[in-house]
């Protein structure tokens, strides 16, 4: 017997039920894969980067080149500042009092004897070294803060503090006191100068 309309209805409904149609229950069916993505396009970051490096490098080259190139401005002469006679005193003063300290100091520990024990011995110079370069230090430091020291002190206590620190280097290399006559020579000078500065 041929079908009916409605068994052909029945039919199609049939064909849209499992198992060809939507499954219902747990057995779900597995949904259709998505569509691949667009492959993303390359960045231009890295491009970006590489031309802003490139700008700034020529960019400082160009300043260092200007700045080399740049005449340096003339030094204006400044007028020299006058102190009250109060100023000189105070900063006399000072200047006195760091020579002695620093004066006691290299005397002490110049003059201490190591014995033949070799570590004393190294110890002894040590700090022997160390009262120079350090007290030479101060001495500058002292006349730094000091701006009013008179010229004829000034001088020599400049001259005596480079001296114990040429010193100091000269014995760190190895030298010995008898190689080094002219600079010890120049350290008395200056401490006789200002020794009779500061009276």
């Amino acid at each position: 017997m041929g079908n009916t309309p409605a068994d052909a209805g029945n039919s199609m409904l049939r064909m849209s039920q499992p198992p060809y149609g939507s499954p219902v229950g747990p057995d779900v069916w597995p949904p259709a894969p998505e569509p691949w993505p667009p492959a993303p396009k390359p960045s231009r970051l890295p491009t970006i980067l590489s031309i802003v490096a490139i700008v700034i490098g020529l960019v400082v080259g160009a300043i260092a080149i200007a700045a080399w190139f740049k005449p340096a401005p003339n030094a204006e002469p400044h007028a020299a500042k006058t102190y009250s006679t109060e100023d000189v005193a105070l900063s006399k003063k000072a200047v006195c009092d760091a020579f002695e300290t620093v004066h006691n100091a290299v005397i002490i520990n110049t003059r201490r004897d190591g014995g033949s024990n070799p570590t004393t011995v190294l110890a002894v110079a040590a700090n022997a070294r160390l009262a120079l370069y350090v007290g030479g230090g101060y001495l500058m430091d002292t006349l730094i803060r000091n701006p009013a020291t008179p010229a004829d002190l000034a001088a020599p206590v400049r001259k005596l503090a480079e001296s114990y620190r040429y010193i100091t280097i000269q014995y760190l290399v190895g030298k010995q006191t008898a190689d080094l006559n002219d600079p010890l020579r120049e350290a008395d000078s200056a401490t006789v100068a200002i020794q009779a500065a500061c009276r």
